[in-house]
């Protein structure tokens, strides 16, 4: 590929260190990969127009590294850094599948609830800044009818989506995958229960006490 002329030094030096983690990694695999990945995830954050997608990269090779306890160190640190439900929600599932990896499967069920939780948060944020936007261009005088309708099948495509995943049947499914792994299906009507009672308020959801509550289910 031929860089752009108009890349900045520091897009520059991000492409060359991709290339440097890819050849490191197929000359000495995961363990060998870290540390030129390190600084690129460095470098990623300085630029600051990288998603939380590129950063999870490093916590998977240092598991993959035999690094499980780094790993969870790496990712816990994203989890500080991203604050938006919808990066915590990425976050937290890439955290229950290292979890599944190591075959810690009961430790893996808070992260994948906790997922869920912070896409249906995520989804009535958008669902709610969609509707700000069709309020606001609607009382524009002269403007596009077209970007009301955009705005307004945006916000109703989330508000349908929190729809489903509110349902008996989602939250049924959800849990399910989780304990069958963990061979705790007794568990299901009273982390079920659980779910319904925080979705009563879920724009005041208190993650510190859930997160004490399914802990005190999963491991009394």
């Amino acid at each position: 590929m031929t860089i752009p002329m108009n890349w900045s030094p520091l897009d520059r030096e991000i492409y060359e260190l991709r290339d440097h983690v890819q050849l490191a990694k197929q000359q000495g695999g995961y363990s060998a990969a870290i540390e030129p990945l390190r600084i690129l995830h460095a470098k990623m954050l300085e630029h600051g127009g990288y998603g939380v997608t590129e950063l999870l990269r490093l916590p998977l090779y240092l598991q993959q590294a035999g690094k499980f306890v780094e790993a969870l160190e790496e990712i816990n640190r994203l989890t500080s850094r991203f604050t938006e439900p919808l990066s915590i929600s990425v976050i937290v599932d890439k955290r229950r599948l290292m979890f599944q990896r190591e075959k810690r499967f009961l430790e893996a069920i808070p992260d994948g609830v906790f997922s869920y939780f912070f896409e249906m948060l995520s989804l009535y944020q958008s669902a709610a800044e969609n509707m700000k936007n069709m309020d606001y261009f609607y009382s524009e005088e002269g403007e596009s009818i077209q970007l009301c309708e955009h705005f307004n099948n945006n916000a109703q495509f989330c508000l349908d989506k929190i729809q489903t995943m509110q349902s008996h049947e989602y939250i049924h499914d959800m849990l399910l995958k989780l304990l069958k792994k963990a061979k705790r299906t007794d568990l299901l009507d009273e982390l079920t229960d659980l779910i319904n009672y925080h979705l009563k308020d879920l724009h005041s959801f208190d993650v510190p006490l859930f997160d004490k509550q399914i802990r005190q289910i999963l491991f009394r």
